[in-house]
């Protein structure tokens, strides 16, 4: 585990600081395009190698693109690459992967355009929904990866102010993802959860759904405001739905921001709920059966809690899309709010299955610690054993002691009895002997008279 981290880090460290010390020396002579020739190929590879290790979300982009109407016609290539962004999934086969690669060049959004707020805020939700502090660094490496593109593609496009701002938020996240790095010391306990059946890929997984069912819908507003405003015509109607978008744009991330808010002190309260109900069980108060059902009582409310965060999330997004489509007059609104709500049908579809994962996460997390409990009751019956055993044996030498101080005790009340008895018969003795001379004396008396 820790061979691994350190070799993110050295690799991360390189990848980053080069880059960024190459784009600002770049920006500065204003040679952009060689500097997008000389770095383009090491940062690829960088995305691709940060992105394989942290994502398992699904790309849910081009079922989004289908329900589209006729005459609509919106090319999913650009809007995948606006949307993915830093998240893009490498597949397994060679010429994919090199398709991938030629998409990732320019990033379709960049900053200054009218939908880019949605790559931000899709950024910040990736961070909030990430509880690891590696994963957070890599993250954050891949979106320092992301601003030096976004900055090549602006110097290009001779957008200089942009572009500086776009190197320094890289800086800044450069900073941030060491600094989230150096801050991940790993432990034995980590190296352990890892290795067990899997469960802190597990783990992660059930955390991947919230993820995707927000991409899924930042993915279906994109798509929904992009057509609405190729369906415009009028350049007054045009300009009234692109300000409107911009005016959402602070509402949104501040309501979403609340939600995500909520949602991080429902998983904090559930993991001090599952510390207290371990350390119940650990000591005793409560029983097995009893841990199992409130555990899963506790799991079954953070389920609750967190559909209903998301439901208000998407219900939020929804209105955000609505407004600015009605306030823009949009011809075909019923048509992209209906693509949004098979959308939605299709990211519910997506939550389901993930749910039954989590469920069977869950499961097999349960049937682990029922496993180690049974081992710790195995435990301490072996060592009650232990204890019984030498209780046992000192009690059979202490009887063993009691018993020779009682044989002791005997022969010494023996031996007193025998030298009393042989006292009382030296005193009979004497007194017949004192008998007898009484006796004899008496009788010379007598002669003698």
């Amino acid at each position: 585990m820790s061979k691994k981290y350190f070799s993110f880090n050295k690799n991360m460290r390189n990848v980053i600081v080069s880059s960024v010390v190459v784009t600002t020396f770049a920006f500065t002579l204003g040679n952009g395009q060689a500097f997008a020739e000389d770095i383009d190929q090491p940062v690829d590879t960088q995305v691709e190698e940060t992105v394989q290790q942290d994502e398992t979300v699904e790309n849910t982009i081009e079922p989004t693109v289908e329900p589209i109407p006729e005459g609509d016609a919106i090319e999913s290539t650009p809007e995948e690459g606006a949307i993915e962004g830093t998240d893009e999934v490498v597949t397994e086969e060679p010429e994919a992967e090199e398709s991938t690669e030629e998409e990732t060049e320019e990033p379709s959004l960049l900053p200054g355009d009218f939908f880019y707020f949605f790559k931000t805020l899709r950024e910040n939700v990736q961070l909030a929904l990430t509880f690891d502090d590696v994963k957070e660094a890599e993250l954050l490496a891949s979106f320092v990866e992301e601003r030096i593109k976004e900055a090549e593609a602006l110097i290009a496009a001779g957008e200089e102010d942009l572009a500086e701002e776009a190197l320094q938020q890289a800086i800044e996240q450069q900073e941030e993802a060491l600094a989230n790095y150096e801050n991940a010391e790993p432990t034995e306990e980590t190296t352990e959860t890892e290795t067990v059946d899997g469960e802190v890929d597990e783990e992660q997984a059930s955390k991947d759904p919230v993820r995707a069912e927000l991409e899924d819908k930042f993915s279906a507003n994109i798509l929904a405001l992009t057509a609405a405003l190729d369906k415009i015509e009028n350049p007054q109607a045009k300009e009234a739905l692109q300000k409107n978008i911009v005016k959402a744009q602070e509402k949104l991330e501040k309501k979403i921001n609340k939600k995500l808010a909520k949602l991080q002190e429902k998983e904090n309260e559930a993991s001090e709920k599952r510390a207290e109900l371990e350390s119940k069980l650990s000591s005793g108060d409560i029983d097995e059966e009893e841990y199992q059902k409130e555990l899963a009582e506790l799991n079954e409310n953070v389920a609750e809690k967190q559909e209903e965060l998301l439901e208000e999330i998407n219900e939020e997004a929804d209105e955000v899309v609505k407004d600015a489509l009605e306030k823009g007059k949009d011809k075909g609104k019923i048509e992209e709010l209906a693509e949004v709500t098979d959308n939605e049908n299709k990211a519910k579809e997506a939550s389901i299955k993930a749910e039954e994962k989590q469920s069977e996460a869950l499961k097999k997390q349960e049937e682990s610690a029922k496993k180690a409990d049974e081992r710790k009751r195995e435990e301490v019956k072996k060592q009650e054993e232990r204890k019984l055993v030498e209780a046992e044996k000192r009690a059979e030498k202490e009887r063993e002691e009691v018993k020779k101080k009682e044989e002791k005790a005997k022969e010494e009340l023996k031996k007193a009895e025998e030298k009393q008895q042989e006292a009382l018969k030296k005193a009979e003795e004497q007194k017949r002997e004192k008998a007898n001379k009484e006796q004899e004396e008496k009788k010379k008396d007598k002669e003698d008279k």
